[in-house]
């Protein structure tokens, strides 16, 4: 990444849980999609997503914004390690299930859009999420630290 480059990230607080959540947008069969990525404090496994378009066929590419789609990134987690972070493929073509979600039937092309769409913008903010995660590591283990500290005076 460029220094100067700029991109927007959301961190949130939810129930004590630090959640950073990343946009990601690309073209669709008939025009643009877009979505956004939540993430727990690992930055890699999701907690949650969502997505929309603005003419994807009605029934099939439409489907990416539905919540049985969405629903199915829950879990999985981004290998911001790899050339590939995550795939949105056919069923049971899936290298790694872990890193990815099943294609949408009949929704081929936009089934592949957002997978490339998802995995570009993971690969852009990887840098933020690997910093990100390990300082969420250190602040944990200070407080681990601390908190064992406290309990080792106490006796």
């Amino acid at each position: 990444l460029k220094p100067s480059l700029r991109m927007p990230v959301y961190v949130f607080d939810i129930n004590g849980a630090e959640i950073t959540v990343i946009p990601c947008y690309g073209a669709g069969l008939w025009g643009p999609i877009w979505g956004y990525i939540a993430l727990n404090a690992d930055g890699k496994t999701i907690t949650g997503a969502v997505f929309d378009h603005k003419g994807e066929t009605p029934g099939l590419g439409s489907k990416i914004a539905d919540a049985p789609f969405c629903s199915e990134f829950k879990g999985k987690t981004l290998d911001l390690s790899s050339a590939q972070s995550f795939a949105v493929a056919k069923p049971g073509s899936l290298d790694n299930p872990e890193h990815g979600v099943d294609a949408i039937s009949g929704a081929t092309i936009t089934s592949r859009a957002l997978g490339l769409s998802i995995d570009m913008w993971a690969r852009n903010y990887s840098a933020y999420l690997i910093a990100a995660a390990a300082e969420n590591e250190n602040a944990q283990a200070a407080a681990d630290e601390l908190t064992e500290t406290n309990e080792n005076v106490e006796e």
